[in-house]
């Protein structure tokens, strides 16, 4: 873990530098809620998003832990399907589940069943590095969605100090 930790800024520039090249919709900018779902080591990078962003946004960012999602979740949010290993059941239900309701998807993930499901259905997939506990790449899982902000337009890339830090 040490060795994991020493690696840590190198992870974090990786991480945004993905995330402002990350290829999405035009439209998603438009939507009016970020939903991150996500379970343990993989939900640790929603949280520090969610931390980083709340008095920077006009618009919510949510961490959900559970199969379920809530019943406001619909056409209009963007959902954050974030599973290290993409095989994390109750994030790939909460991920279903938003499907069905319309939500706009993208995943983050290493590879697994999330990376397959979004590779057959078509929606944004940010593949990262494997080999880590889920828990020692959150610089990747909170970087990275950082830089999906910044490049949805959510967030100007001069309000934030991470090229500095």
């Amino acid at each position: 873990m040490l060795g994991r930790a020493e690696a840590l800024p190198g992870q974090c520039r990786a991480g945004w530098r993905s995330g402002l090249k990350w290829e999405l919709p035009e439209r998603w900018a438009q939507t009016d809620h970020l939903l991150v779902v996500g379970v343990g080591g993989s939900a640790i990078g929603g949280d520090l998003l969610q931390g980083v962003v709340r008095n920077r946004l006009s618009r919510p960012v949510t961490v959900n832990r559970s199969y379920r999602i809530p019943a406001w979740v619909g056409k209009d949010t963007l959902v954050l399907i974030s599973s290290y290993s993409g095989n994390t059941e109750e994030t790939l239900s909460a991920g279903q589940e938003a499907a069905r309701r319309g939500a706009k998807l993208a995943a983050i993930t290493s590879g697994g069943k999330l990376a397959s499901w979004a590779r057959k259905e078509g929606f944004p997939l940010l593949q990262v590095p494997a080999g880590w506990p889920p828990r020692a790449a959150f610089g990747t899982m909170t970087f990275a969605p950082l830089g999906m902000l910044v490049r949805m337009g959510w967030i100007k890339k001069r309000d934030l100090s991470v090229d500095r830090a």
